[in-house]
């Protein structure tokens, strides 16, 4: 670990101490900000989730079973382990904004999950914590997270002292904000949030989910400052807080929509069924895909909406809403394992009618799972098959029929020993050979 994480984690810990001191600390906010002086935005990781060519990956998954959502998806994306070193401190920032259950709240099962993939990742400590609406006091308790969160190896925290941070660019006119000392010093920060409109700032689940990480239990402080002001101004601060922290990662739970009205569930809520998880790097990147994804469903929502939010967000450097420059995975959660196909980024399928190509697998090296892409210009049956070094075949990734388009396939290096492999896609006049390796 290097001097800025360690510090960081010595800091976090003796301000958490758990949740008892955690909430003994939670009322003088307003006085312990006062003493600080204004920092600069928290200076995030690069996002490790692109391509070789720098586009960032966003993969959503459609399953019923979370577990398998959540394990095919960040396989997907190049695993936990590109992002997050062996002792590494993490902060999940979750939804909990109010004392309801899911989707109003983030699902503790989910939560469960989450933790105990990130557990399997570093030796450091996994913080998770939220200041919402309502206050940890409540909500916590509320969603037996005081028992949840331990069990599946994490430790719960409220947030305590804030930071007065600014962005250089703004006037003097313009009041700090106050950022949750938690929040700012996290080595890693996953952003943990639920799919829904708000009623005010419209489509905003990644970019909003960190209105949590301003001061303000029952709306004061900052919090009262960003809620008392217009619907436009709402959506456009929302942005400049997501670039005062800088999350590294952004897993939203789409499992569940509440469309129509939000964020807490009400008599005009509405809620929708799509059975999706979408895991990105990229903040904004995620929020302009969940755009596109809300407006399917909620007849009130236009993907346009969200985009004075989006504006704002790429304005402070924290990435595209041009969702052709990213590399959209769309895959189909199997609970029974293996391989797993689907038409990837529509956009691209123009570039596709030159004919069959494979594409490197993504991450290379890898450990237990891969991604392996390719283009089929036009209905074809097609054959994938993995050799070792010496040509010898080793199993069959796939045999079918694929209609024209761009797919990509997650492969399970299930029972192979580390080593170099080759894999060959074959079809009817063309095959074309690449290089894997299997590090364990």
């Amino acid at each position: 670990m290097n001097d800025s994480s360690q510090s960081r984690r010595t800091f976090i810990k003796s301000l958490s101490g758990g949740m008892a001191s955690a909430f003994t600390l939670a009322n003088p906010v307003g006085a312990l900000s006062k003493l600080n002086p204004s920092l600069y935005p928290r200076v995030g990781l690069p996002n490790p989730f692109v391509t070789p060519e720098g586009k960032p990956v966003l993969v959503c998954v459609k399953g019923t079973d979370i577990n398998n959502m959540l394990a095919t998806g960040l396989t997907a994306i190049g695993g936990l382990g590109r992002l997050i070193n062996s002792d590494q401190d993490v902060l999940i920032k979750p939804n909990f904004l109010t004392d309801q259950y899911y989707p109003a709240s983030t699902d503790p099962d989910f939560l469960t999950e989450l933790i105990m993939s990130v557990v399997s990742t570093t030796n450091g400590t996994v913080y998770v914590g939220d200041q919402g609406w309502r206050p940890p006091q409540i909500v916590y308790p509320f969603l037996n997270l005081d028992e949840i969160v331990p069990q599946a190896g994490g430790e719960l925290i409220a947030f305590s002292n804030p930071y007065n941070v600014r962005h250089p660019s703004w006037d003097q006119e313009r009041p700090d904000f106050e950022v949750y000392s938690e929040v700012y010093d996290a080595p890693i920060i996953i952003n943990l949030c639920n799919l829904k409109k708000h009623f005010q700032a419209d489509l905003t689940c990644a970019i909003k989910n960190h209105v949590g990480a301003v001061t303000g239990s029952n709306r004061t402080g900052t919090r009262l400052f960003i809620h008392a002001n217009h619907s436009q101004f709402l959506r456009e601060e929302v942005a400049e807080i997501a670039g005062l922290i800088r999350p590294e990662l952004n897993i939203v739970d789409a499992r569940v929509l509440m469309t129509i009205f939000g964020p807490v569930i009400h008599e005009e809520t509405v809620l929708v069924n799509t059975d999706r998880i979408i895991i990105c790097g990229d903040i904004v990147a995620t929020d302009a895909y969940c755009a596109n994804l809300l407006e399917k469903h909620d007849p009130t929502f236009s993907a346009s909406m969200a985009e004075p939010t989006l504006q704002r967000a790429e304005e402070r450097g924290l990435g595209t809403s041009d969702l052709d420059q990213v590399e959209i995975i769309e895959l189909n959660e199997r609970p029974e394992g293996g391989s797993i196909w689907s038409r990837s980024n529509p956009s691209a399928d123009a570039s596709i009618s030159t004919g069959f190509s494979l594409r490197q697998n993504y991450p290379n090296p890898f450990n237990e799972s891969t991604t392996i892409g390719l283009n089929v210009p036009r209905r074809s049956p097609v054959s994938i098959r993995l050799y070792n070094i010496l040509g010898k075949e080793v199993c069959k990734v796939y045999d079918g029929i694929l209609d024209a388009g761009s797919y990509t396939l997650n492969f399970r290096a299930n029972g192979l020993a580390s080593g170099e492999y080759l894999y060959r896609l074959m079809t009817p006049g063309y095959f074309e050979t690449k290089r894997m390796l299997l590090v364990k």
